[in-house]
C-alpha cells in the first residue's frame, strides 16, 4: 500500500514516526471516474497529517522573531533532514530551473497555504471512487478508516 511504503521512507528520516497519531486520505482528485465506472484519474497524491502535541512549543525552539521566520528554519530543517535521509530529489523544470523536493510537501510550510480535504463533486457524470476517499485515522500502530 501506498502508505505503508511513505511511512517507511518517511522513518528514514524520523525514526518512530509511523507510531505519531496521524489523519491520512489520498488527494481530493484522487480515483475520479466517469458515470460508466472508467477511471478519469489515477491515484494522485497521498496526504498524512501528523498530529503535533503543542506546535507553539516546536516554534518556540526555533530561531527567529516572527512565525513566518520560524517556519523558514523548521522547513529548512525538514528538508535538510529529508535529503540526509536520502529522500530528496531535484525537479527541473521546463526552463532548466532545479527545484528541491522531498517525499514532505515543502509548500505546507507557507502561511497562506490552504490545504482542501472534502468530498469532491462532479458535475455532469463524473463521480468519486468513494474507496480511496476515506480518511484513515492512525494511533500508534493501531489504523483504522
Amino acid at each position: 500500500m501506498v502508505q505503508n511504503a511513505l511511512l517507511e521512507y518517511l522513518e528514514k528520516a524520523w525514526p518512530g514516526i509511523s507510531s505519531a497519531k496521524r489523519v491520512e486520505s489520498y488527494g481530493t482528485s484522487a480515483c475520479i471516474q466517469d458515470a460508466l465506472g472508467q477511471a478519469r484519474t489515477g491515484l494522485g497524491s497521498y496526504h498524512i497529517y501528523m498530529a503535533i502535541e503543542d506546535m507553539g512549543a516546536v516554534l518556540d525552539s526555533l530561531p527567529g522573531e516572527r512565525q513566518s521566520e520560524q517556519l523558514r528554519v523548521l522547513r529548512e530543517r525538514v528538508l535538510v533532514r529529508c535529503w540526509n535521509a536520502g529522500i530528496g530529489f531535484i525537479f527541473i523544470d521546463s526552463a532548466g530551473r532545479m527545484h528541491p523536493r522531498t517525499l514532505i510537501d515543502l509548500s505546507v510550510f507557507s502561511p497562506e497555504r490552504l490545504i482542501f480535504e472534502a468530498p469532491l463533486f462532479c458535475q455532469k457524470d463524473g463521480a468519486r471512487g468513494a474507496r480511496h476517499r476515506k480518511l484513515s485515522m492512525a494511533d500508534g500502530c493501531r489504523s483504522r478508516s
